[in-house]
């Protein structure tokens, strides 16, 4: 049995497009970021009237109620 270029060329099971590859890994790194997120701070806390205390909220909820004053 011989085979001919073609078929050489053919016998990988199968063959992915480079950017359907890339869409896919930033989907799931997306989705990562998304499942990190939603694990570190939650929905409930961003609709709630406790003020938010990530990052640099509380200096700037101070200068808010300093320039209020």
């Amino acid at each position: 049995m011989t085979f001919t270029a073609f078929e050489k060329s053919n016998s990988a099971p199968y063959r992915t497009n480079p950017h359907t590859n890339a869409l896919v890994m930033c989907f799931i790194i997306w989705e990562l970021h998304c499942m990190l997120l939603a694990f570190t701070f939650p929905l409930s806390e961003l609709f709630s009237a406790q003020p938010l205390a990530y990052v640099d909220s509380p200096f700037h909820q101070y200068q808010v109620n300093l320039a209020k004053e």
